[in-house]
């Protein structure tokens, strides 16, 4: 039973903002992202708003006027999930869940629906039907998550998304973001997301920037480790490869050429979720030009990203 009843969100962008965070808090992951900002061109012409390659999920947000009439909301429904269905199932990667969200309540005609979809085609992955009250029973589970989004209810009853237990509250220095390059080069390449998402959960509540850091110092030491035409997207048959819960690069980059484009996504996602099109050029620009440009490091910490990247290029 909810604690509280709460009113559906109206507008389609922040729906599908809410719905990316409310999936990354029960995944207790990161990972779930704009389908368009990951890079999958004209993904959000196949049926899909979010994906996350880690969980093997795609999902699809209904933000719905629920002001209206229930079988017209439904029969709209019932339309969009056939046409997006049949968009999603030529998706040249694997996944094993399509979630259709909404701001419509739960309904079983929908559900019977979705299911019935799932059997007619004979589908490897399940259909899923998200209706308001679920979304709801699982925003009551993040305390966070209520209070951004629903900031005129109660935070007590509900519970922290991230227990205290879990936060490392060590404020790092230079040594640990060394260190943290030193594992993830050593790592097997499967292992390279789980380790990135746990630093990332562990440090950032008490180290903000932990993400732009790490990430300079890891261009810093690929800075001409690599030729132009390496560490692109592998594509085949015009669809890009998917490896490990991620893209696929050329070549045989090493863990940190990974590791940057994770950094990276993280970065441009901060930045997008708190700024609009033309504000986000300018704030990337400032990051590039004010933050990363600048070389602040001592001579020893110099030395020893030199002695990264020459360990790199030895065992390319």
């Amino acid at each position: 039973m909810l604690h509280h009843q709460y009113p559906a969100i109206e507008n389609d962008k922040v729906f599908e903002n809410f719905i990316k965070d409310l999936f990354n808090s029960i995944d207790k992951t990161t990972l779930y992202t704009d389908a368009q900002l990951f890079g999958v061109k004209g993904q959000t012409q196949k049926g899909i708003d979010i994906i996350c390659y880690h969980t093997n999920t795609v999902i699809q947000c209904k933000c719905k006027d629920i002001s209206k009439n229930d079988t017209d909301i439904r029969k709209k429904l019932f339309t969009d999930i056939k046409k997006d269905f049949e968009l999603a199932k030529n998706l040249k990667f694997t996944y094993k869940r399509l979630i259709f969200t909404s701001t419509f309540r739960d309904d079983a005609q929908i559900q019977e629906y979705v299911i019935q979809l799932q059997q007619d085609n004979n589908t490897t992955f399940t259909i899923e039907y998200w209706g308001w009250q679920t979304i709801c029973s699982y925003l009551e589970e993040d305390v966070n998550l209520k209070a951004k989004y629903f900031p005129q209810f109660p935070q007590s009853i509900t519970k922290q998304a991230m227990p205290l237990s879990n936060i490392d509250n060590k404020i790092l220095i230079r040594a640990d973001y060394y260190k943290m390059m030193e594992e993830m080069i050593d790592l097997e390449r499967i292992s390279l997301g789980d380790y990135l998402e746990d630093k990332y959960n562990t440090h950032i509540h008490k180290n903000p920037h932990f993400v732009m850091i790490l990430y300079k110092d890891v261009e810093t030491v690929l800075e001409g480790v690599y030729n132009e035409n390496e560490c692109d997207l592998m594509i085949e048959n015009g669809d890009l490869v998917i490896e490990y819960g991620g893209i696929k690069l050329t070549g045989n980059p090493c863990n940190l050429v990974y590791a940057q484009n994770y950094l990276w996504h993280k970065i441009t996602e901060d930045i997008i979720n708190k700024n609009s099109g033309i504000e986000f050029i300018d704030k990337i620009e400032r990051f590039e030009n004010q933050y990363l440009k600048p070389n602040y490091n001592t001579k020893e910490y110099n030395d020893k990203l030199l002695l990264l990247k020459n360990k790199i290029i030895e065992s390319k």
